[in-house]
């Protein structure tokens, strides 16, 4: 498994940092494959919540570190960026860099209330999804709708429909693996 996860990370790409990519892959799904039982053992001791929010953060975290490998311009960069994950911490009660990392958060470098208001709404839609996946039981959005009037079902359609044009990013972006 190890082996095939690092040919697909070098299918990615010719280089180290992609082999590393894929191994780091390999890696969690052998680590997975040989600890379920006890994994599992403790989990059943957790409240349901607990044991998913756990997995959920270690499993993003996981995978945000392997991203490292695929998206820096090399390995000497990803061990550099590795090298300093931890610093800079200092910054983070600083106004001005405060106001800096919010501005940037519009792309278009505007105002820091519009890059607030774009975290607020990405927050709130990520909220309002997580109660909709828990409120349909994971049988999917759309059987919110099922049996309501014809109006309610329209408007909940009209809804998405009006999210996504809004939301959405309709720019002729270049394939990602053209970039590299």
């Amino acid at each position: 498994l190890i082996m095939t996860f690092s040919l697909s990370g070098f299918w990615h790409g010719a280089g180290w940092k992609f082999v590393i990519y894929g191994l780091i892959h390999g890696i969690a799904i052998v680590y997975e494959f040989f600890t379920k039982k006890k994994r599992k053992k403790l989990f059943n001791k957790m409240p349901k919540w607990l044991n998913e929010g756990i997995s959920k953060f270690l499993t993003l975290g996981y995978v945000a570190f392997s991203w490292i490998f695929f998206r820096a311009a090399n390995f000497h960069d990803a061990l550099y960026i590795i090298g300093h994950l931890g610093t800079g911490w200092t910054k983070l009660g600083s106004p001005a860099y405060l106001k800096h990392t919010l501005s940037s958060l519009d792309a278009n470098g505007g105002e820091v209330y519009y890059g607030l208001f774009n975290v607020g709404i990405s927050i709130f839609l990520i909220a309002l999804l997580e109660f909709l996946q828990n409120k349909t039981q994971g049988k999917g959005v759309m059987s919110i709708t099922n049996g309501k009037p014809l109006v309610a079902r329209w408007s909940f359609l009209l809804f998405l429909i009006v999210s996504i044009f809004a939301f959405g990013v309709f720019s002729l972006n270049e394939f990602i693996y053209f970039q590299f």
